[in-house]
C-alpha cells in the first residue's frame, strides 16, 4: 500500500514537474513488475531446492562473514585500512559501548526497526545519486544531466519495480 502511494505519487509529479512519458513508466511496471513477476511466480512455484540445506551452524557463520569481510576491505581498500579501521572497531574503543553494554536492549529494539526502514530505503534510492552525479547517459529520458529529482524518479518508477520480480524468485527459488 505504502509502495504503491509512493509510486503514484512519482509518477505524477514526475509528469507534471519533469514531463516524464507516463506511458514508459506504466509499460516497465506492467511487464517487469506484474508480467515477469507472474512468469517467476507460475514457473517456480512448485519448484524443488537443488540440495538439502543443513542449518549453518553458528562459528561457520561467523568464520564466513569474516573472511568476507577481510578479503572485501582489502581488496577495497587495502591493508592499512583493515589495520587501521577494522582491527581499531574490534579491538580498539570503536565499539566499547556496545561490547561494554552500555547500548541497552531498549535502544537496540527501538533503534533496529529504524535502521532497517531506513536500508530500504536507501537500497531503494541507491542508484539516483549515481544517475545524478555521473549523469543519464544513454538511460531512457533521463538526458545527459538530470536533476536530482528526475534521478530519484527515475529510480522509483523504473528502477525500483524490478524488486517485485528479483523478490518472487528469491522467495520461491
Amino acid at each position: 500500500m505504502g509502495y504503491s502511494a509512493l509510486y503514484i505519487l512519482t509518477l505524477v509529479l514526475m509528469a507534471w514537474v519533469e514531463h516524464f512519458p507516463v506511458s514508459q513508466a506504466i509499460a516497465v511496471l506492467l511487464i517487469i513488475g506484474v508480467f515477469f513477476t507472474l512468469i517467476a511466480y507460475i514457473t517456480s512455484k512448485s519448484s524443488t531446492p537443488l540440495f538439502d540445506n543443513k542449518p549453518i551452524q553458528m562459528k561457520e557463520l561467523i568464520v564466513i562473514i569474516f573472511f568476507l569481510v577481510y578479503i572485501t576491505g582489502v581488496l577495497s581498500f587495502g591493508f592499512d585500512f583493515i589495520k587501521t579501521f577494522l582491527f581499531q572497531f574490534f579491538l580498539g574503543n570503536g565499539a566499547s559501548p556496545i561490547r561494554e553494554g552500555l547500548i541497552t536492549k531498549r535502544q537496540l529494539l527501538v533503534g533496529l526497526p529504524f535502521l532497517y526502514v531506513w536500508l530500504i530505503l536507501e537500497v531503494g534510492l541507491a542508484h539516483a545519486p549515481g544517475f545524478y552525479l555521473r549523469g543519464g547517459g544513454t538511460l531512457d529520458n533521463l538526458g545527459q544531466h538530470p536533476s536530482l529529482f528526475m534521478s530519484i524518479g527515475y529510480s522509483i518508477l523504473v528502477l525500483s519495480v524490478a524488486g517485485f520480480f528479483l523478490a518472487t524468485i528469491s522467495i520461491q527459488g
